[in-house]
């Protein structure tokens, strides 16, 4: 049984989103699931807003993740500005909030308990960890007992 077991709404925080493949895996195995009625809220934190055709490319031409592709290529992706962006995806079953902005003050303005943490590895414009004592203590605030990491 997946992580979310029978919980209704799944909450993910992605602090590494970057291509979006860990995002598009997820949506997958969610739908593939046959509970109703259940939400995943997945929350990408991103320094800068993704490329969507950068994003898109790598995926299949066919298949499930293909028709993902193309109904996330089918919002309004392009130009995304600093903030906080919604995108309900899957007849409401998914939903995508992508936060564009420094590390630390998009942990700092989320107002929510994650399920599951995917971590980022290390800053790769200049090498040491993003994780400072700073940045661990917003995420920290973010987590309900049982939260795991990835």
């Amino acid at each position: 049984m997946p992580a979310w077991g029978n919980s209704r709404v799944w909450r993910v925080l992605d602090t590494d989103f970057t291509e979006g493949a860990r995002f598009f895996g997820l949506w997958d195995a969610w739908l593939q699931d046959i509970r109703p009625h259940r939400l995943l809220h997945y929350v990408a934190l991103v320094p800068s807003p993704p490329d969507a055709t950068g994003m898109l490319a790598g995926l299949p031409t066919d298949g499930r993740l293909a028709q993902y592709a193309a109904e996330l290529a089918a919002r309004e992706w392009q130009g995304l500005a600093p903030g906080f962006h919604r995108l309900e995806l899957s007849a409401g079953r998914i939903l995508l909030t992508v936060c564009v902005g420094p590390l630390q003050e998009t942990l700092r303005e989320q107002q929510f308990m994650a399920d599951t943490v995917l971590l980022a590895g290390r800053n790769e414009l200049d090498g040491p960890p993003v994780w400072d004592r700073w940045n661990l203590k917003a995420l920290a605030r973010l987590c309900r007992r049982g939260t795991t990491f990835q």
